[in-house]
C-alpha cells in the first residue's frame, strides 16, 4: 500500500532515504543539519555508542549473576 502510494508520487527514493535518516535523527535528538555523509556518520556513532553501552550492560548483569 505505501509503495503504491509512493509511485503515485514524484519522490525519488533518495528524498524518503533523507527523510529518513532525518527522522532518525530528530528521534535521537540529534542535529539534522549537514550533509547526506554528515547525517550517516551522526547515526552510524549513535548506533555504536548505544550498541557498545548495551554490551556493557549485558556483559554487568552476567558478572552480577555469578556473586549469587
Amino acid at each position: 500500500m505505501v509503495l503504491s502510494y509512493l509511485m503515485t508520487k514524484d519522490i525519488s527514493l533518495r528524498e524518503i532515504e533523507d527523510d529518513l535518516n532525518s527522522a532518525m535523527l530528530k528521534q535521537r535528538h540529534l542535529t539534522v543539519s549537514g550533509t547526506k555523509s554528515d547525517l550517516i556518520e551522526r547515526l552510524k556513532a549513535y548506533q555504536e555508542l548505544h550498541a557498545s553501552r548495551e554490551r556493557l550492560h549485558q556483559h554487568h548483569h552476567q558478572w552480577a549473576g555469578r556473586d549469587g
